[in-house]
């Protein structure tokens, strides 16, 4: 009995560190911040989260806009317990709502750790004739410098997609309480035009990648009321 707990004694402060560098439990909701007003100034895109709520079947989401897509639709987000969740797209070209919530588009799990990984796919004919399928991992914990500043912890994303004509990959940084503060095309197969959070990195005809960052210039929380924002 003695020798147990001698033993225990000398093992305790390895099992208290042991668990003090557990892996940590992130909340995604204060990464991804699709709230309503919020606005990111990039220096090649912007994002503006509106105040329209639409309900699709399953989920009922807000209206989140990227300024290189904006005369294409409407992008409806998801925030609760099942995690964040692209749910629906409203389309100008036909004036009708893409309803994929059964299916929908997880940016992420409510809580992850780093390691994670979340894996979605859109059947076939819902948004285009062939499936798509997402990838998405939480890689790291870094710093990022970018003009608006630098963020400490700010957590790496990974997402791969498969869009049928080809794969390509992006990296997210996100800074909690901030959200998307850098984006970053990694690489594509098969010169695929598709684009998930790096539209921005595409020319006009969406068929040659230029830049591959876009940085982020300002971020405007909606709380803070009307903003008026520059067009240079």
């Amino acid at each position: 009995m003695k020798k147990k707990t001698v033993l225990f004694l000398m093992l305790a402060p390895y099992l208290l560190f042991a668990s003090s560098t557990a892996a940590r439990a992130y909340t995604m909701a204060d990464y991804w911040s699709f709230d309503a007003g919020n606005v990111w100034i990039y220096d090649r895109d912007l994002f503006v989260v509106g105040a329209e709520e639409h309900a699709f079947a399953s989920y009922t989401g807000i209206q989140f806009m990227q300024a290189r897509g904006i005369c294409d639709g409407y992008f409806y987000v998801y925030t609760g317990p099942e995690g964040i969740l692209g749910i629906g797209i409203y389309s100008l070209d036909s004036n009708s709502w893409i309803d994929f919530s059964s299916t929908p588009v997880k940016f992420a799990n409510a809580q992850m750790d780093l390691g994670d990984v979340v894996s979605t796919t859109i059947p076939a004919g819902v948004i285009d004739e062939d499936a798509i399928s997402f990838e998405i991992t939480l890689q790291a914990e870094e710093t990022v410098t970018v003009p608006a500043g630098t963020f400490n912890n700010a957590l790496r994303m990974q997402i791969v997609v498969d869009d049928g004509l080809g794969i390509y990959t992006e990296r997210v940084w996100l800074a909690r309480g901030v959200g998307p503060v850098k984006m970053y095309r990694v690489s594509e197969t098969n010169s695929t035009p598709g684009c998930f959070m790096t539209c921005g990195s595409l020319d006009c005809e969406e068929n040659e990648v230029e830049e591959r960052n876009i940085l982020l210039k300002q971020f405007i929380e909606g709380r803070q009321g009307v903003v008026v924002i520059p067009l240079e």
